[in-house]
């Protein structure tokens, strides 16, 4: 069984709920505020049949800019997208900002639904359709097909279904091997079982019975009971929407943004490395040592930006920078994350996490050039001799990080593409991530498919790491795993 979730995103009143409970035939508006407001204020949850052995949990946004906190809480582990514009309105302030921050998020697949097209002539349609074919034009959904439909008539509900479907085959096969993740968004209590915590498992597989640690608390619990969608489970994988029932603590202990995770394997960091990208709609540049909020798993985080060798950086620009956070996060190299203004919240941009840090930086902004120089040439040495087998992020810093301008040098490399991004944050030198793809390209030629076993055999390298290989062209759309096999992108269809 596989199993995969699926997002909503738009602009508010666009029918994404309407949208939802046609699929699944369930109503995911479950407030009192929500059914008196006609409108959607917090996350909602409906599970999706899509045959052959594929089930699908969808999560519900809310549309408001009012909530998009409440948004942003729900987009981590969302693997397809289905993104919503009504016909007779068009592109709205939502619509822009949540597509921006779907794209920050790194998301790669998704749908487009047109929805209300009983209310819009054919006019009005095809003006709408442009809109946002403008609007998407290079992001993840540029490709993405435009299905028209309409609640009151059915129109385009079998398609979506079909086409959700198709995704979900193309999506790479999880790693469960990984210490279980699950961000936590919402908690209650249930008579007769005590506190229940839900979200969307983004990591690993939880058994019933096992042992967990509630992060930023380090209370360990022991999990009793695991449901998806109302119906009990021995144990649960990734992609899973999943309730978790933790006797032993009160509801009051756990609140949205906390994490239950598997003992061990999370290290808490205040200080953070990442790539930032600002937003192209930005009104105004960001300024080193802004105030920020910092958004991540299911929680708001606040702290300050210190940007990397600029007192400033305007409209979709990027640069290195560092995160300085008033509280640890339990967050890993490679994760992204949504950056907001702190007053007026607004989302101002986004960022791939590059290296967790125990101390502030200190390094000097402006490193002499022979010295930074220096310092590249260490880093690419080390990373050319170790080939396939590149060392992990943080092992180069414990042999590299006193070396002159380590950071800034480290940084150019990526942005240079001298690095290429490899797994959970991690990197390879550009010649043999480029030759991993020569050999994926040549299997495929050779027998109209990409078999692992034989990626792994011509290359030297372990299963596992093949794997992780394959999966980072997948996510670059050099290659693609249709639920079967795996081929080049650009032979789909």
């Amino acid at each position: 069984m596989q199993y995969v979730t699926i997002g909503t995103a738009g602009h508010v009143d666009h029918g994404k709920t309407c949208l939802v409970k046609a699929l699944t035939g369930v109503d995911t508006d479950r407030l009192l505020e929500e059914k008196q407001r006609g409108l959607t204020v917090d996350l909602g949850f409906a599970p999706v049949d899509l045959g052959q052995e594929i089930r699908g949990g969808i999560i519900d946004v809310p549309g408001h800019e009012h909530f998009i906190k409440n948004m942003l809480a729900g987009v981590w582990g969302m693997e397809i997208i289905l993104f919503v514009v009504a016909a007779d309105e068009g592109i709205m302030p939502q619509t822009v900002e949540h597509l921006q921050i779907l794209s920050l998020l790194g998301i790669k697949k998704g749908l487009i639904a047109l929805t209300r097209c009983d209310l819009a002539d054919a006019t009005q349609k095809q003006k709408v359709r442009q809109d946002i074919e403008t609007l998407v034009k290079g992001t993840f959904l540029e490709q993405a097909p435009i299905i028209e439909t309409s609640i009151l008539t059915g129109e385009g509900i079998k398609t979506i279904r079909k086409e959700l479907s198709q995704l979900a085959k193309m999506l790479p096969p999880k790693d469960l091997s990984l210490p279980y993740f699950l961000p936590i968004d919402r908690a209650f209590t249930v008579p007769g079982f005590g506190t229940v915590i839900t979200g969307t498992l983004v990591q690993g597989r939880i058994c019933a019975g096992a042992k967990g640690i509630l992060y930023p608390k380090g209370k360990e619990v022991k999990i009793r009971r695991l449901e998806i969608f109302g119906k009990q489970a021995e144990w649960v994988q990734a992609g899973t929407r999943v309730a978790v029932n933790l006797p032993g603590i009160e509801k009051n202990q756990i609140s949205r943004g906390m994490v239950l995770a598997q003992p061990g394997s999370q290290k808490p960091a205040g200080r953070i490395n990442i790539q930032f990208q600002t937003v192209k709609s930005l009104k105004e540049p960001v300024k080193n040592n802004s105030r920020i909020q910092v958004c991540w798993g299911c929680g708001t985080f606040q702290g300050r930006i210190l940007l990397e060798g600029k007192e400033q950086i305007f409209p979709g620009e990027e640069c290195q920078a560092q995160l300085r956070l008033e509280k640890e996060l339990y967050i890993k190299p490679g994760d992204h994350l949504i950056l907001r203004k702190y007053s007026p919240s607004k989302t101002i941009g986004g960022g791939i996490v590059i290296q967790l840090c125990d101390k502030v930086r200190r390094e000097k902004v402006c490193q002499k050039p022979e010295e930074s120089g220096e310092t590249m040439k260490k880093i690419c040495t080390l990373y050319q001799q170790a080939g396939f087998f590149p060392p992990k992020t943080c092992e180069v810093k414990k042999l590299l990080g006193k070396e002159p301008g380590f950071s800034g040098a480290f940084f150019k490399m990526i942005q240079q593409g001298d690095l290429c991004r490899f797994g959970e944050g991690d990197y390879m030198a550009k010649a043999f991530y480029k030759k991993g793809k020569e050999c994926a390209a040549f299997l495929f030629r050779q027998h109209g498919e990409i078999p692992t076993g034989m990626f792994r055999d011509i290359l030297g390298i372990s299963r596992k790491c093949a794997i992780t290989l394959l999966e980072s062209y997948d996510k670059e759309h050099f290659t693609s795993w249709n639920g079967k096999k795996r081929i080049l992108a650009h032979s789909i269809g």
